[in-house]
């Protein structure tokens, strides 16, 4: 399932894949809203992406060998009835023998799927007896600047109203006009663009005062 909707906290995208056998060696890049989610799931649980922060990497095989290579990701299990998790950081992999994260054996191949870009993340699909799959999860500059753009328009509108964002609501905003300047230096020079950058650059100026407000004033 992939769902995409472009908000005033960015572009969130919902990303969930039925991964019943087989291998998945996949990569997602951060993600411009901290409300998207990327999630695989097998037999025997789900595995939640974090790409909040930073990208992530991964390779899993059915039914739980899951091997988290960049960012970090968490299992949630059934065993024996119970309900169980698990964070897997980068560099490690889920033991099913101890029900915990261990780091991964240097033993074990993990192949290197294409780069994700700001804009799409990639995954390479093995399953039995099924030729190579892509899927791919996007996120297009256009539904950044979209996000982007309704960032501005909401915090100019709230901050004439007199409404005061909350940290967390500030810090959501200014990861998507993060996202937005990523995008930037990659279109092509012309007045609109410059004069979007300069939006984007005073809209996150105001937005960090509240993120990390300056005490004793």
């Amino acid at each position: 399932r992939l769902n995409v909707e472009s908000t005033c906290v960015g572009a969130v995208v919902d990303t969930q894949i039925d991964l019943r056998n087989g291998s998945i060696a996949g990569s997602v890049p951060k993600f411009a809203s901290a409300l998207s989610k990327y999630e695989v799931k097998v037999p025997s649980g789900v595995v939640s992406i974090d790409a909040r922060d930073q990208a992530s990497s991964f390779f899993i095989t059915a039914p739980e060998d899951i091997n988290v290579v960049q960012g970090s990701s968490v299992f949630v299990y059934n065993r024996d009835g119970v309900v169980r998790s698990v964070r897997i950081a980068g560099g490690n992999q889920f033991s099913a023998a101890s029900n915990t994260a261990v780091p991964i054996p240097p033993t074990v191949q993990i192949p290197t799927p294409p780069e994700a870009s700001t804009a799409v993340s990639i995954v390479q699909v093995t399953a039995q007896n099924a030729p190579l799959t892509f899927f791919t999860n996007p996120e297009t500059p256009k539904s950044v600047v979209d996000a982007a753009t309704k960032t501005i328009e909401k915090t100019e509108k709230d901050i004439a109203d007199g409404k005061v964002p909350t940290k967390k609501e500030a810090e959501a905003l200014v990861k998507t006009l993060e996202r937005a300047e990523e995008l930037i230096p990659n279109a092509p020079d012309s007045d609109s663009k410059n004069e979007f950058a300069e939006q984007v650059r005073e809209t996150k100026s105001v937005l960090e005062r509240f993120v990390s407000p300056v005490t004793g004033q």
